[in-house]
């Protein structure tokens, strides 16, 4: 066999990877592997940047809403079978952000922005820190009230960013989406859509949070925008034992009058734009 993984294709290092016995030249194997597949994937996103980019040039409101609907590649990942111990190569999706086709644009076009001005920048960062600071507020009780981070960040004018509520950020949150779409292009972010950002830009460890950092932000407000431009619903998945559903020893007649009772049903989460949730029952 082949060992010299220079020359060898994905699927033959895939092949001397499981058939190793050798713990160390296995993992001098998967390392290599791991980095093979790194440099396709990344070929991958760098085509689709590029694309995005000639769709940018031909169109902006065109490119904007292609963007927003649909920024994922789908590239590879390196799985192994927690059963077997075997490794295989599986499809994964990875969502291209709007970090990196701007600065694609900008590097081709000197410095220029996608957007309708580059101050969506500071007003994000504005945005981020009014988003730690709801939930440093949410989070305080009187006696012990939780220290909000100082904002660091660029003053932004024009904008009243100074307020924490759900409706000053969702103000701050429609002034951000306007500044990013071009002229002749609006979307109107609703509460919903702050309340998942909010949801999505922490995370939690021995229950300390951390905010996240403003790319990443940006990512969530572009798919809360998606999200808008769909008309669609949030939705909101369980790995609670309470939403699995029962294995029944009950007649099919029987089944079917207690599915009809959402507590003893599998049942998905769906956020509704006006804040609200509902259950659906998945068959």
């Amino acid at each position: 066999m082949n060992t010299n993984t220079t020359t060898m294709s994905i699927n033959e290092m895939i092949e001397a990877l499981n058939s190793e016995s050798n713990v160390a030249t296995a993992d001098k194997f998967l390392a290599e592997l791991n980095e093979s597949i790194k440099a396709e994937n990344k070929a991958i996103i760098a085509a689709a940047v590029e694309s995005f980019v000639k769709s940018a040039e031909a169109s902006p409101a065109d490119f904007f809403r292609a963007f927003i609907a649909d920024p994922f590649v789908n590239v590879k990942r390196v799985k192994k079978d927690s059963k077997s111990g075997e490794y295989s190569v599986v499809d994964a999706v990875r969502q291209v952000s709007f970090a990196e086709v701007e600065t694609a644009y900008g590097k081709a076009h000197k410095g220029q922005t996608l957007a309708q001005s580059k101050r969506y920048v500071g007003m994000i960062a504005r945005f981020t820190h009014n988003l730690h600071a709801n939930l440093c507020g949410a989070l305080s009780e009187e006696g012990s009230q939780v220290t909000v981070c100082k904002y660091n960040g660029q003053a932004v004018e024009e904008y009243d960013f100074n307020g924490t509520s759900i409706g000053k950020l969702q103000t701050q949150l429609n002034a951000i989406v306007s500044t990013i779409l071009p002229e002749g292009m609006t979307l109107q972010m609703v509460k919903a859509d702050v309340r998942a950002i909010m949801a999505a830009h922490q995370t939690e460890k021995f229950m300390e949070f951390t905010t996240a950092a403003e790319k990443k932000v940006l990512n969530q407000i572009f798919g809360s925008m998606r999200i808008r431009m769909a008309g669609k619903a949030y939705t909101v998945n369980s790995k609670a034992l309470c939403h699995k559903a029962k294995e029944s020893n009950q007649t099919p007649a029987q089944e079917e009058k207690t599915s009809k009772i959402p507590e003893r049903a599998e049942a998905e989460q769906i956020l509704s734009p006006n804040g609200s949730t509902k259950a659906t029952n998945v068959a």
